[in-house]
């Protein structure tokens, strides 16, 4: 912003207060407009944000209900383990290895508004609970490399059909072990999954009042 002088000589106080005047009026103006558009930069950049960690959270739901449905298996798969190790000579067939696969929850979008300060031009309360997911998304991922680590344990059986009782009872203590880790998983999914629903359902409701406030300005 540059203030230039007077075209003419000022000659008379009036002149002179005339042009402060209009100097003064001139830099409000301007500020006015800078921070204006500096309000606009922010409210999209805020904006943008808050629809990128949506559609994360979208993107990170539909990857969580895999995990609920392949953990439901996983379930099952151990259940059968521990039924076959209780009553070995009653056992038609040996129970299947179990499966394990680790599932990504991302946390990309929000990471990105952090570093460009988006998120302090948010709502408060909205960041709060964006921030509560994000937390519960990263120790949901810290329980399922712990149900993994449990997984390769139980997966280096011994010889079902020639193990002793200390083997069978090792065994079994850790396949106890994952049945618990899985357990816990199960529960931080579910919580999770909710949390998910809450805040997209809450961002429908107001997406369609901000319609309507929209329209009827």
């Amino acid at each position: 912003m540059e203030v230039h002088a007077p075209e003419h000589p000022i000659h008379t106080w009036r002149e002179f207060l005339r042009h402060i005047l209009i100097v003064t009026v001139g830099i409000l103006i301007a500020l006015s407009l800078e921070g204006l558009v500096e309000w606009r930069h922010h409210r999209t950049l805020a904006r943008e944000a808050r629809e990128n960690i949506l559609r994360e959270i979208t993107a990170n739901q539909r990857t969580l209900k895999k995990v609920l449905e392949s953990r439901e298996r996983g379930e099952q798969e151990t259940r059968a383990i521990l039924t076959y190790l209780e009553n070995r000579d009653a056992a038609k067939s040996r129970p299947s290895e179990l499966n394990f696969s680790l599932y990504t929850v991302n946390a990309a979008s929000w990471n990105s508004a952090q570093a460009t300060g988006a998120l302090a031009y948010m709502d408060f309360d909205e960041v709060q609970v964006f921030a509560a997911i994000y937390d519960a998304q990263q120790h949901f991922t810290l329980i399922q490399q712990q149900v993994f680590r449990d997984s390769m344990l139980v997966g280096a059986a011994p010889n079902l059909e020639k193990a002793g009782p200390e083997e069978l009872a090792d065994w079994r203590l850790r396949v106890k072990t994952r049945q618990a880790s899985f357990q816990a998983e199960l529960q931080m999914a579910a919580a999770l999954d909710q949390a998910y629903q809450t805040v997209l359902k809450d961002d429908t409701g107001r997406a369609a009042t901000e319609d309507n406030e929209a329209a009827s300005n």
